[in-house]
């Protein structure tokens, strides 16, 4: 197994770096087991008894933990900052490092002594987050350390180990988070190949570096719009085993300050309207709002756009908005609103629940007479009818309301009626 570009061997010959050698490799075969040229899974960790540490340069320690963190947390090169032990976690300048809710090691290296890169866009120290596959998801994550602290995602550079280098993913879905809601996903990023992933606000450009002697996989990542509010940045896995194993550097951390619209949004509610959906909402102000896209999800992370409406635009008053959804699926449905201004711009609101309950029968059976059966259809549906044997003796469609089914045709005898929740039996005299 080879982690090192060649340069590593010239580093290898100076003085002192054999220990740094020893470091990696002891840090990599803790986490997996070597099996030939590919790894296996192993230990999940290294022991630490500080599973959670705050590390800074030996100059501000004792006092860096008393700083109150900014509005936007510090961009992060990691220079000055060394932290070789792999603890669980690693807290820095208000930002928090882990992998898979911190079940994996974290730490701070020089870049040729750590396993890291020293090709063009890796320089100095990074951070390495690593973790043996076994918990799903498996991913790697960085996020501040309070949820009242959000922060535009522009850019970073990373590096994977990947297939090469043992059975480490190469596929990751990318995902942004507000409080612990999901505001932007990129699925299917592919470290090994430059390009656009995901679509609209949410795309994410990766530049891929070709200075991958040893088959690590090193670029740039610039993010769109859609993560200009999160407080939550994560790497999750998608390669199935026994590539779900992960091997995660950062370096460049650029944060912005976070863009928040410009729009004070009150009374957002959601109720059962007759087994309708409907959405309510209101602005006490609004400054260059262009509208709001209402956004349903059944489970609170794959979401989809039900409908946009156009806003004020502009207004020091408070504005009224309404939207029906005639057929919210059955269970429990999630709402938000994705507001956007015109200078593309967006922010979500709160993610508002409502719980549809699945009352309604498909059809009813109201009277049955020698020559026809009436019935109340419900919903569109598909009804056959079957005899005593239970041989199928006819499947017939019928629309919504009240409903004649012939009997004319029909053998003396009992039958069934059925639909795909419901059966009812009629006799034919």
């Amino acid at each position: 197994m080879q982690v090192f570009y060649s340069k590593s061997d010239q580093v290898a010959d100076a003085a002192g770096s054999k220990n740094h050698l020893k470091l990696l490799y002891t840090l990599v075969f803790a986490l997996w087991g070597v099996t030939g040229n590919q790894l296996t899974a192993g230990p999940a960790r290294i022991p630490d008894s500080t599973p959670n540490q705050i590390i800074a340069p030996a100059s501000q320690k004792g006092a860096f933990t008393l700083s109150p963190c900014p509005s936007t947390p510090a961009d992060q090169n990691f220079t000055g900052y060394t932290n070789n032990t792999y603890p669980a976690t690693i807290t820095l300048a208000c930002m928090l490092y882990s992998t898979s809710g911190g079940t994996g090691v974290v730490g701070v290296e020089d870049a040729v002594a750590g396993g890291i890169s020293d090709g063009p866009v890796f320089s100095g120290n990074a951070l390495v987050m690593t973790f043996s596959g076994g918990i799903s998801p498996t991913y790697a994550d960085f996020k501040s350390t309070s949820n009242t602290i959000n922060f535009k995602m522009a850019s970073l550079d990373v590096e994977f180990f990947g297939h090469s280098n043992g059975n480490c993913a190469e596929i990751y879905n990318i995902i942004g988070y507000d409080n612990g809601l999901v505001v932007a996903t990129v699925n299917s990023f592919n470290v090994k190949a430059s390009g656009t992933y995901g679509t609209g606000n949410s795309a994410i450009v990766y530049n891929r570096n070709a200075y991958n002697a040893s088959g690590n996989n090193t670029g740039s990542l610039t993010f769109g719009a859609l993560w200009a509010n999160v407080d939550e940045v994560r790497f999750v896995i998608a390669d199935a085993a026994p590539y779900n194993n992960l091997w995660v550097a950062v370096d460049n951390l650029n944060f912005e300050p976070a863009i928040v619209l410009p729009v004070t949004l009150s009374n957002f509610t959601v109720s059962n309207a007759n087994g309708k959906a409907l959405l309510k909402w209101q602005t006490l102000s609004e400054q260059g709002i262009e509208n709001f896209m209402v956004q349903n999800s059944m489970d609170g992370v794959n979401w989809h756009d039900l409908a946009m409406i156009p806003a004020a635009g502009n207004s020091n008053s408070k504005k009224d908005y309404s939207y029906m959804q005639s057929n919210p699926q059955k269970g429990t449905n999630y709402y938000r609103l994705l507001k956007t201004d015109f200078s593309g711009n967006t922010n979500y609101s709160d993610t508002r629940i409502l719980k549809v309950e699945d009352n309604t029968r498909s059809f009813s059976l109201l009277s049955t007479s020698a020559h026809e059966c009436q019935l109340q259809i419900n919903e569109p549906v598909t009804l056959s009818i079957f005899n005593a044997n239970g041989m199928l003796v006819k499947k017939t469609k019928f629309a919504p309301g009240v409903q004649w089914l012939d009997l004319n045709n029909y053998a003396k005898g009992l039958y069934f009626i059925r639909s795909k929740d419901l059966t009812e039996k009629i006799i034919v005299r």
